[in-house]
């Protein structure tokens, strides 16, 4: 009788530091910002879209020295201005985003 009597709160404080062990985790998550999501990137695949982009690309190119823009960026730049003119605007950007990484180093 004696060792029922010693295993219910043995129990109760398995659970309870399991409940607690949980809600401090996830108190610790919240603040430090892992369960918030990221947010929402809007973008635009609109020729319009494709040309500011295009020159806030060669804004850049302008204000680095020439040696420092490597011929990758300036050819993905022709391409996709290229194709933005020629009505493929998703791939156009697509080539503009990988040149404005490549230049700034991301």
């Amino acid at each position: 009788m004696l060792l029922g009597f010693t295993t219910l709160p043995r129990r109760r404080l398995a659970a309870g530091l399991a409940a607690w062990f949980a809600l401090a985790a996830t108190a610790r998550a919240q603040s430090s910002g892992e369960a918030e999501t990221p947010p929402a990137l809007v973008t635009s695949d609109t020729p319009q879209f494709c040309a500011g982009l295009a020159e806030q690309l060669r804004q850049e190119i302008r204000s680095r020295r020439p040696a420092a823009v490597s011929d990758e960026v300036r050819m993905l730049e022709r391409e996709g201005r290229r194709m933005c003119r020629e009505g493929h605007v998703r791939p156009g950007i697509l080539r503009i985003r990988r040149a404005l990484m490549i230049l700034r180093g991301e």
